[in-house]
């Protein structure tokens, strides 16, 4: 049906397609249909979440203008668009077949950032050379949708590995499938954010099950210190990585013997790509040819990219994250670094997550408040602010504090400052 409907549209433009499909295996068919075409009829893929609610689906929607849309009822016929008016939109990008993979940062808003079968595969062999360049075998539990569960089916086929598709409710329940043998030299990975890592730790089966793999990628997230003290504790090879949307996943990396030994970073820069910081502000800028085609519509082709964070190299060429540049608080003139209380916060125990974010405020511009979430009877905001009094200067002390059940996030996963901004 996909080569069908494609076919129709030849020369009038790229065939596009929203998938909101919650079946893995039917997502990974299409992206794979739609990049092995080759000289075939172009298609523009939208990777879309299953999840979503009617505001996300709108903004999708009205960003991709899909000629399809693609659920669990089957297809349904979209917007159309003249064909001058995509050409203007779409520029070189109009004869390429594309998949869109969606990123919403600390905005809320849903983006698609273009990347093409080039750009992809740079990225997947930067990752699988990291890894000694053998076969990568991978368990994937994270969604399809998103680039660190794309980029997995990627590694695998650039690799020669093969790939094991898992329902993440499966797993966090202890019902864990076991994860591919290792043959031939073949490499056992698998990839997590914080918040299942610390799940799969709780229990001494899912721990156990972590055990086996020869790396498990971290990333998503800024984790807390005794979340990556008790993976060290327990053995986990963890690699804790830096990478987003843009720049296809990773790229910078922690080797997981240099965690095992107690480094904190987020390693060294993959074979694939450059990784410099602008002196004025520590701004990370990565260089390769892995990057993002543009957000949709806007073709814009790229080997600089500027990212919105702040990091610092050590001797030894690691990174380490500093936390957002557009983040900073300014509070009457003195300059406050959220992760930096964060960090703090999250030292304190029974602390489980924690968001920091500044307030406009009439007086100081903007005042200091936190989020957080603490286990039962974990928390209280007199004793927070006295333990962090023993750590931080009086300005960088939260004005409010909020206990939350949860921290609340945009589509893409990310803190939702807007959310935060409105208690």
């Amino acid at each position: 049906m996909l080569a069908e409907a494609a076919a129709r549209r030849s020369g009038e433009g790229p065939l596009r397609v929203l998938d909101l499909r919650r079946e893995p295996t039917a997502r990974l068919a299409g992206v794979s249909a739609v990049l092995g075409e080759g000289d075939g009829p172009a298609v523009h893929w939208f990777c879309g979440a299953d999840h979503w609610g009617e505001s996300e689906r709108r903004q999708a929607l009205a960003v991709a203008r899909p000629h399809l849309v693609w659920d669990e009822k089957g297809t349904v016929e979209g917007a159309t668009m003249e064909v001058a008016e995509e050409r203007a939109r779409l520029g070189a990008a109009v004869v390429r077949s594309l998949v869109m993979v969606p990123t919403g940062g600390t905005s809320g808003q849903v983006r698609f950032a273009m990347h093409g079968e080039a750009s992809l595969r740079v990225a997947a062999r930067g990752v699988v050379d990291w890894l000694g360049g053998r076969a990568v075998d991978a368990l994937c539990f994270l969604p399809l949708y998103h680039v660190s569960g794309l980029m997995q089916a990627f590694r695998c086929a650039v690799s020669g590995g093969r790939l094991l598709l898992a329902a993440w409710k499966q797993v966090e329940t202890g019902a864990v499938p076991l994860p591919p043998e290792a043959e031939d030299g073949s490499v056992r990975v698998t990839s997590l954010v914080p918040t299942q890592l610390g799940r799969l730790l709780a229990r001494p089966e899912t721990t156990a099950w972590l055990q086996s793999f020869d790396c498990v990628f971290l990333g998503g997230a800024a984790a807390a210190p005794e979340l990556l003290e008790a993976a060290r504790a327990a053995g986990i090879r963890l690699a804790p990585c830096y990478g987003m949307t843009e720049t296809a996943a990773q790229v910078c990396a922690l080797r997981p013997d240099a965690f095992l030994d107690g480094e904190r970073s987020v390693g060294r820069p993959l074979p694939h790509v450059r990784v410099s910081l602008e002196p004025e502000t520590a701004r990370v800028i990565v260089e390769s040819a892995a990057l993002f085609l543009g957000y949709y519509p806007e073709y814009a082709p790229r080997m600089r990219w500027r990212t919105g964070d702040r990091a610092e190299f050590a001797a030894d060429g690691s990174m380490r994250l500093l936390g957002r540049v557009d983040r900073v608080i300014n509070t009457g003139g003195e300059k406050v670094d959220p992760q930096e209380v964060e960090r703090a916060l999250l030292a304190v125990p029974g602390i489980v997550d924690a968001v920091v974010f500044g307030r406009p405020d009439a007086e100081w511009g903007q005042v200091v408040e936190a989020a957080v979430v603490s286990s039962p009877g974990g928390a209280d905001t007199d004793r927070l602010r006295e333990r962090l009094r023993r750590s931080l200067a009086p300005h960088k002390i939260p004005k409010r504090i909020h206990l939350l059940s949860r921290i609340p996030h945009t589509p893409a996963g990310k803190p939702d400052l807007g959310a935060l901004t409105a208690l």
